[in-house]
C-alpha cells in the first residue's frame, strides 16, 4: 500500500464495513473530532463536491475510488447516522475547493 491508499479509507470491504458500522453506533466515535468516522465522512463530502458540475473525469476517478454500491449499502444500513447519510449538518459544497 502506498500513501495514497492510506488515507483513503472507505471501509467497502465486509471486514471494514462492520467497523464502520461500530464506529456509527458508538457516541465517543461520534463526538471525537479528530476520529476515523469524521475523516470517513469528510473523505466522502470531498469527493462528493468533487463530482459536482461537468467534471467527467473526476466523477470517474471519484466512482473508481467509491462505487455507488457501496454508498448504498451505507446509506441504507439500519444503523447508519444522519452524518454519513449526508444529512447531518447541512454543510454545502465550496466549489472553490475542487
Amino acid at each position: 500500500m502506498n500513501v495514497g491508499e492510506e488515507v483513503l479509507v472507505f471501509y467497502s470491504d465486509p471486514q471494514s464495513f462492520n467497523c464502520l458500522v461500530d464506529m456509527m453506533q458508538s457516541e465517543r466515535e461520534r463526538l471525537d473530532e479528530s476520529g476515523p468516522l469524521l475523516y470517513h465522512i469528510n473523505l466522502v463530502e470531498l469527493l462528493a463536491c468533487c463530482t459536482e458540475g461537468k467534471n467527467v473525469y473526476t466523477e470517474i476517478k471519484c466512482h473508481s475510488l467509491l462505487p455507488l454500491d457501496d454508498i448504498v449499502r451505507v446509506v441504507t444500513h439500519p444503523d447508519g447516522i444522519p452524518e454519513v447519510r449526508g444529512t447531518g449538518d447541512g454543510r454545502a459544497c465550496n466549489t472553490d475547493v475542487c
